[in-house]
């Protein structure tokens, strides 16, 4: 039987059961200055451990997302292999040290397949992370790599007045002095821009049959990491990982949760701690032994006074009168940082997403929760000639905005639970503002909220 599998058996029939199995894993502490808080930095230690499994629990904005990226560049140093299990966006993840191989419903292929495409991406676009420690990361000489034949042109000409044009004209909004240094980071790098466009041109040449050739190799020795949507994991077939990461592992049932462990050496879940009893995070976090288990509480993300008219309301079961000291960012905006606007009609929903998309300075996301809802929005902006997404609450997961506009449609059928409110109202760092009859979704999953009276009601005067 697989350990980690084993491992969960044995927790289930004696919680709080020691676990004596060490792996050879042997990752090395973070030393980075990225500056994590106290419980990240000991989530990161229990996730780097040779522990065979970890959970790591926290509200939303705790910053549990942010350290699965060092995580996992830590064990790709160490030629450690990792799968990342994720059902939101794989946003945070698509700047590992090493491009990740994406398993979603776009590529629906054999494992193999998926892996010589990625094989032949990362051939054909190759890193520069050989330079010398005096070219650090430079957002703007990232871009300058990406079109490095462009560049090598410009060079060849040795004409340095012609390179500063150029680069005026590719940065405009950059300082003079900024981009006098971009100038002379990319004189410096001649040789490695050089390099990366022969290993480009040379890759690109391969025939299918040396690609082929290269998979056979580097398919079971390479150690890559790969990032998976759950129904997806089939796909895997046989691959095992070093590390399997689960994120909103709140969502997971229980025998995906045992799938997961014939990939897996070391298996790590993340996840949120909602009231619900019945969920398989919830009863394993509260099986494990404090020694695999670590509980992040503090709040990172929303403005303290939208914190405390929303926190204490998600998780009734805890306190939040000192988070101020980890978060210090204050509203500074309309009103209120949560405002509910009493919308009766669509005429006046229309009147009043077009008054605040079009004159507010702020900018502000839209999210609702049902398709039909979303549709019929994107359809009127659009008649409108205003140029915004639209988020369903399931794509909200992995994200996080400045302010948002929530829209709730009466007409729709779709009924609002829990978790769609909890996922949405945890999104935004500096305002909410809901867009709804007040009337209508007073006795909904915002009772509570109307209740304890958090929001900041608008009434526009209408005339009947």
């Amino acid at each position: 039987m697989n350990l980690t599998l084993e491992i969960l058996k044995r927790i289930e029939e004696k919680p709080f059961t020691f676990i004596p199995e060490r792996l050879s894993l042997n990752l090395p502490t973070y030393n980075g200055n990225f500056p994590f808080h106290p419980q990240q930095k000991q989530a990161i230690e229990l996730c780097l451990s040779n522990s065979p499994l970890v959970t790591i629990a926290g509200i939303s904005g705790s910053g549990k997302s942010s350290i699965v990226p060092i995580i996992t560049n830590i064990a790709l140093q160490n030629q450690k292999s990792v799968l990342i299990v994720s059902n939101s966006s794989f946003k945070p993840y698509q700047n590992l040290s090493l491009m990740p191989l994406s398993i979603t419903g776009e590529n629906q292929t054999e494992y193999r397949q998926l892996f010589k495409t990625w094989l032949r991406e990362n051939l054909t676009n190759p890193n520069l992370n050989f330079m010398p420690n005096y070219l650090q990361f430079d957002r703007l000489f990232e871009k300058v790599v990406k079109n490095s034949e462009k560049w090598l042109n410009i060079l060849d000409k040795n004409d340095i007045n012609l390179l500063a044009k150029v680069v005026n004209q590719e940065f405009p909004q950059e300082s003079k002095t900024r981009q006098l240094l971009l100038v002379k980071k990319i004189q410096q790098s001649r040789q490695l821009l050089t390099r990366k466009e022969s290993l480009k041109q040379t890759y690109q040449n391969l025939s299918d049959t040396a690609l082929e050739e290269l998979t056979t190799m580097a398919i079971n020795s390479l150690k890559i990491p790969v990032i998976c949507q759950e129904k997806y994991l089939p796909f895997l077939e046989n691959q095992t990982f070093d590390l399997v990461i689960a994120d909103d592992s709140h969502n997971l049932e229980k025998e995906t949760i045992k799938t997961l462990t014939k990939y897996s050496q070391k298996l790590i879940f993340l996840g949120n701690l909602f009231p619900r009893k019945d969920n398989e995070f919830y009863q394993l976090f509260n099986s494990l032994s404090v020694a695999y288990r670590i509980e992040m509480k503090q709040n990172y993300r929303l403005n303290s006074q939208l914190a405390l008219k929303i926190l204490p309301f998600l998780y009734p079961e805890k306190s939040y009168h000192q988070f101020n000291q980890w978060n210090q960012n204050i509203f500074r905006g309309e009103k209120s940082p949560l405002i509910w606007h009493d919308v009766v009609n669509n005429d006046q929903l229309w009147s009043i997403l077009q008054d605040k998309l079009l004159n507010f300075n702020h900018n502000y996301q839209i999210v609702t929760f049902s398709q039909n809802t979303r549709h019929i929005l994107q359809q009127q902006l659009t008649n409108l000639e205003i140029n915004t997404s639209i988020k369903l609450t399931q794509e909200c997961q992995g994200e996080e905005w400045e302010n948002l506009l929530i829209i709730c449609d009466k007409t729709d059928s779709y009924q609002i639970s829990h978790q769609d409110l909890h996922l949405v109202l945890t999104k935004a760092k500096n305002q909410i503002i809901i867009l709804g009859d007040k009337t209508h979704y007073e006795k909904s999953v915002f009772a509570n909220l109307f209740h304890n009276n958090a929001f900041y009601v608008i009434r526009d005067l209408t005339l009947i």
